[in-house]
Formats: C-alpha cells, sequence, structure tokens
C-alpha cells in the first residue's frame, strides 16, 4: 500500500509541465481631429517582445456616454521595436524587448457634445505584464 502511494505522489509531482503566461506592458489612446471635423483614433499597444503578439485586429474601441457611436474600429497600422541597444530586438528577443503596435480607424463624425461626464473610449485587454515592476500588483 505504501509503494502505491508512493508510486503515486511521484506521479503526480513529476508528470506537471511548466506553463508561461505573458500579456500586454500597456497601451495608449489618442485621437486628432481633421480640418473637414472628422477625428481619426490610435491606440497604441505595448508588449513584452517575449510574450504574448500584437492583439489581431480588427479591433474596437468601446465608446460610452455618446448617443449614436457605440465602438470604433482600428485597424493595423504599423509595428515598432523599442528595444533599447543591448537588449536584442522583437526579431531576436531578449529581456527588455519591446514592441509598439499601432492600430488607427478610419475618419468619422462626432456629432454632438459631449455630457459633463465626457464621452469615454475604452480597449480591454485581460492582463498586464509580469515585467512590469513600478505597479503593485
Amino acid at each position: 500500500m505504501k509503494l502505491i502511494t508512493l508510486l503515486s505522489c511521484f506521479f503526480i509531482l513529476f508528470s506537471f509541465q511548466t506553463t508561461k503566461a505573458s500579456h500586454g506592458m500597456g497601451g495608449e489612446i489618442t485621437w486628432r481631429c481633421l480640418p473637414n471635423g472628422q477625428f481619426v483614433f490610435t491606440m497604441n499597444f505595448y508588449r513584452d517582445c517575449q510574450g504574448i503578439s500584437c492583439p489581431g485586429g480588427p479591433l474596437n474601441l468601446i465608446v460610452s456616454n455618446h448617443p449614436t457611436v457605440t465602438s470604433i474600429q482600428l485597424t493595423s497600422s504599423y509595428n515598432e521595436d523599442l528595444t533599447p541597444q543591448g537588449c536584442g530586438s522583437c526579431a531576436n528577443p531578449g529581456p527588455g524587448s519591446v514592441q509598439k503596435c499601432v492600430y488607427e480607424s478610419a475618419p468619422l463624425t462626432l456629432a454632438g457634445t459631449p455630457p459633463d461626464s465626457g464621452w469615454v473610449f475604452d480597449w480591454y485587454s485581460c492582463c498586464r505584464s509580469t515585467s512590469l515592476g513600478n505597479i503593485m500588483n
């Protein structure tokens, strides 16, 4: 009986494989007003090159407090390697390698005046990178 228990414990302890998870480092949403009064929204997503890939597109910004616009579609525009010198690159990732993934909307009209609480533009991803040391969990 002890042998079966010992073998079971041995099997359970050594049958697990290493698992890893990685997440986005952060991002920002900006917009610019075109001369014709329309807006173009840009979202920059920053990722650890040793982790997840850039989010697949198209992405949707969630719009709150606007009477008619509830989402804005963004398509991938370009990616930029922001890795500091001496840290490899996204093509050959090492610790500290970072990529900026840029997404843009088509020009759109946002008619009306924002309420006191403003219009809110959001995009969600579930998690942030564990390599960030300046934010407490």
